[in-house]
């Protein structure tokens, strides 16, 4: 399985894709185990053209049941990020029914995984930014080369005078959104 995608992330992409279609809908990892699907007797089992999608780095489509080890007719394509194969969705029904779901899988796929990354980048960032933040202002030791890469990166030059404000917030809006409150800041 592909830390890109946990189990939860692709059991929640093939039910959706079912909701859609209706057929079954597989997450398959590069060895050809099956970790997320809509049948879930089929989690933990082997899909042999899962793998082969897999290794080819191409849709596979079989046009008739148990032809291959644990495999139905449908639809196997690999999904790819960033160049690398993360997984292979598995549609099972008639190819030319399934074809556009496994596309459409394969984008819901992509779009959720770059919306992860971004929200972990931004996560990262804003982690930085109050650990240097809180550290500066409790006078806490920082390695100082890490300090002088923070400032450089958010454009503050070192040696100018800063000041800090310390806000309390009673009420609304911002009580129950801090991240609304560093937004409306940010913005004047």
């Amino acid at each position: 399985m592909n830390e890109q995608i946990d189990r939860k992330l692709a059991q929640q992409i093939v039910d959706t894709v079912k909701d859609v279609c209706g057929q079954n809908v597989n997450f398959i990892d590069g060895s050809g185990l099956i970790y997320a699907s809509t049948d879930a007797g089929r989690i933990g089992s082997y899909h042999e053209i899962g793998r082969q999608a897999a290794v080819a780095g191409k849709a596979i489509e079989v046009e008739a049941d148990d032809r291959f080890s644990g495999t139905q007719k449908g639809v196997n394509l690999p999904v790819y990020h960033n160049g690398s194969m993360v997984a292979v969705i598995g549609i099972s029904g008639p190819p030319g029914e399934v074809r556009t779901y496994a596309r459409l899988a394969e984008r819901i796929t992509g779009l959720l995984i770059r919306e992860r990354e971004i929200g972990a980048f931004s996560r990262t960032q804003e982690e930085r930014r109050s650990y240097v933040i809180n550290g500066l202002i409790r006078r806490e030791p920082m390695a100082e080369e890490y300090l002088k890469e923070a400032l450089a990166e958010w454009g503050i030059a070192r040696g100018t005078g800063k000041r800090v404000a310390v806000i309390r917030v009673y009420g609304r809006p911002y009580a129950a959104d801090g991240a609304v409150l560093d937004q409306d800041i940010r913005r004047r």
